[in-house]
């Protein structure tokens, strides 16, 4: 089963200009959220980003959270 959620434009201003790219969301099973497309990253201490193609961190074990980096397999994440 296909479990890519497409989501709408996004015309937020990254680096001066307006984007117009479709960006989709994958749920891996057992793992992260893949977020394909530009996307700008907000840190909760401001800091902005601006990410193609991020895995986020679904099961809370990740080092270097918001980002996936695989820690859910040693953890035994399960999404169900």
């Amino acid at each position: 089963m296909d479990q890519s959620l497409p989501l709408s434009y996004n015309q937020s201003p990254i680096n001066n200009k307006i984007m117009e790219e479709k960006i989709s969301a994958k749920i891996w099973p057992n793992g992260p959220i893949l977020i394909s497309g530009e996307i700008k990253v907000v840190y909760k201490d401001g800091k902005e980003e601006v990410k193609k193609d991020a895995h986020f961190c679904r099961c809370g074990h990740s080092n270097n959270k918001p980002f996936c980096d695989g820690a859910h397999k040693k953890a035994g994440f399960l999404d169900e």
